[in-house]
């Protein structure tokens, strides 16, 4: 499974140690220790890297384009720019594809850090429509960094849609699989 990528909305707001920072909090998830059954240990299992941090060197150049809303979330067209373009360049340049056939990269989703990141900690996870049906956004939720690999990996394997997610979760603001 490829892994799904951290993305930097806003580097102004988030350094390197922050983004590591983040990438800790999302791998503090207890949802490992259950899919291993303690068989061994999280940093040896698959899960460990569902998500990493997307390189700067990736990143959009110009993030200037990018518009927030009052509470610091990115607008909907600057999220249907960054899941476009992890869909249509990241996931299919990646140097791997050349050489294997298979993407360094998720195409079917993304987890924004974004400046409501910076506030609340709520990350964003975007479901991308990767097989081109229906446009480029499917659907998308905030979600407490400990979420983020239940559900990317659901979201990864089409085994639950966000929307399902969403549901479960009363359609509460921020989802949180451990409340």
């Amino acid at each position: 499974m490829a892994p799904v990528a951290l993305y930097n909305a806003d580097p102004s707001q988030f350094s390197s140690d922050d983004l590591e920072g983040l990438l800790s909090q999302i791998r503090s998830t207890s949802y490992i220790d259950e899919v291993t059954s303690g068989e061994t240990s999280a940093e040896d299992s698959g899960l460990w890297e569902v998500v990493l941090v997307l390189p700067s060197e990736l990143l959009i150049a110009g993030k200037d384009g990018f518009k927030f809303e009052a509470d610091g979330s990115l607008n909907d067209t600057s999220i249907q720019k960054i899941a476009a373009y992890i869909r249509d360049e990241v996931a299919k340049t990646s140097s791997s594809v050349e050489k294997t056939g298979e993407s360094q990269w998720s195409a079917a989703a993304v987890v924004i850090a974004d400046q409501r990141t910076k506030k609340d900690g709520s990350l964003l996870l975007v479901e991308i429509d990767h097989l081109k049906k229906a446009g480029v956004v499917m659907d998308k939720v905030r979600v407490v960094p400990r979420s983020v690999i239940e559900i990317a990996c659901n979201v990864e394997v089409a085994n639950m849609s966000l929307s399902e997610f969403k549901s479960m979760s009363h359609d509460a603001d921020v989802f949180d699989s451990g409340h």
